[in-house]
């Protein structure tokens, strides 16, 4: 079993199935600005910047930035990999989402499946729920302070070609 250590530290964590890189704080603080050009690129920093200043636990920001690692229409990984990913029980990323999804951060939907619906009654199976789907919400103050952070950042931009 791989030995938990500091979340901040650099660790072997198992790949994003999408792909994407997920920041630790520390990282994240080492992370470089965003190009000017893209402003999704900028709305996302802004928005990963400013879960910071928020009024939740390091393991809920941490459970949030790897949520929103993922696309919006495809955000259903399981509590294994966010476990896996925190080096965190699984009992402590259910109570991670459960204050993300208290705070109105996320929403969780369950995800079903019904099976085939063509074969007679007495052949299908029934399945049930599969999965969680977590749905990013605009929560009011994270929106407002993620807006400020790319008023700042616009700013020093301004201000650095300006005396350039």
């Amino acid at each position: 079993m791989p030995e938990r250590g500091n979340p901040a530290t650099e660790l072997d964590r198992p790949a994003h199935p999408g792909g994407a890189q997920i920041s630790s704080a520390v990282e994240l603080k080492e992370e470089k600005t965003p190009d000017a050009k893209n402003t999704e690129e900028i709305w996302r920093w802004a928005k990963r910047q400013a879960i910071v200043r928020m009024d939740l636990s390091f393991g809920a920001r941490e459970c949030w930035r790897i949520l929103e690692a993922f696309s919006p229409d495809s955000c259903f990984p399981s509590h294994w990999y966010i476990a896996e990913t925190l080096r965190r029980s699984s009992s402590a990323v259910r109570r991670y989402l459960r204050e993300l999804k208290q705070g109105r951060y996320i929403d969780i939907v369950a995800r079903r499946d019904e099976g085939n619906i063509r074969q007679p009654r007495s052949t299908r199976r029934p399945r049930g729920q599969t999965s969680n789907n977590y749905v990013l919400l605009d929560q009011p103050d994270l929106i407002a302070v993620a807006r400020q952070i790319v008023q700042e950042w616009y700013a020093k931009q301004k201000r650095s070609n300006g005396s350039s």
